[in-house]
């Protein structure tokens, strides 16, 4: 008798196991895939900027006005 024995490809089973994560495992995962692209687009995008005299609140005050302009 003969027996066949399927293996499953490392694709197949990457995406089996990401079927099973949640939003937040998903997240972390696609940062640690991008971490070095992540790291360069935000230098890229931080040397650009010129925070000069802005302090810590000018600069949150600024994101959660981006972030939810109704509010603001």
């Amino acid at each position: 008798m003969e027996t066949t024995q399927e293996s499953v490809s490392t694709f197949a089973r990457i995406v089996d196991r990401m079927r099973t994560m949640d939003e937040a495992e998903l997240k972390l995962l696609y940062i640690q895939l991008f971490k070095d692209e992540l790291i360069k687009e935000g230098n890229e995008i931080a040397s650009q900027m010129n925070f000069g005299d802005a302090t810590d609140e000018d600069i949150v005050k600024a994101i959660q006005k981006k972030r939810y302009p109704a509010k603001y």
